[in-house]
């Protein structure tokens, strides 16, 4: 998947290990020679399926806090993989302040993973929800997600990028500063012919 990756970027980043990727985005006291599982602690558990699992974790040298974006190599079919190489290579070349930074990606025999900026505010469905006493957010609150997302979006457009799941729960909060996440199922329409996979399930 690593391979994929490099084979479809434009910018040469000269020799890098086979299973290790550093975006040009990732901090200087994060980047090794080689990560692997055990450069990170895990902190917290955000989210499991059967494919995959989201953590918080501490990168052990540098005490910087990521997000981890593990993805299990035996349990994807070849749809689910080609989206996860397809959200490799769009995300790995999109640097904006609205849009989380991917730092970079590792893999070995059983895991691909992708190394995130962590934004510790949480997403803005948990947020909402969470907000106990108010039964809306206020205009002012909206007026200022809107405006941040509408330039994260005018920016993909720009680029041929299709987000195609913006939702409360993949709009994550740092500070004042809202940010985009998950391009799981976006598409890069100047790179390739648009294809949709439907799942149908039962009502």
């Amino acid at each position: 998947l690593i391979n994929h990756v490099e084979a479809t970027r434009k910018a040469d980043h000269g020799n890098l290990h086979p299973a290790y990727f550093a975006s040009p985005s990732c901090p200087a006291t994060l980047k090794e020679d080689c990560w692997t599982l055990n450069s990170f602690r895990i902190t917290k558990s955000l989210r499991k399926t059967r494919c995959s699992a989201v953590y918080v974790a501490e990168h052990k040298n540098s005490k910087t806090t990521v997000v981890l974006k593990i993805s299990y190599k035996i349990r994807l079919n070849h749809i689910r993989r080609h989206q996860l190489e397809r959200e490799i290579a769009i995300h790995s070349n999109i640097f904006h302040p609205n849009i989380v930074d991917l730092y970079g990606i590792f893999e070995d025999n059983d895991i691909v993973c992708l190394v995130l900026e962590y934004a510790p505010g949480g997403d803005l469905l948990r947020s909402i929800l969470s907000n106990t006493g108010r039964k809306a957010l206020k205009e002012y609150e909206v007026k200022k997600i809107l405006f941040q997302m509408l330039h994260a979006l005018s920016y993909l457009h720009a680029k041929g990028i299709i987000h195609r799941d913006v939702k409360p729960e993949n709009i994550v909060r740092a500070g004042s500063v809202f940010k985009l996440i998950d391009f799981g199922v976006s598409i890069d329409t100047s790179a390739e012919r648009p294809v949709s996979y439907c799942w149908i399930h039962v009502p």
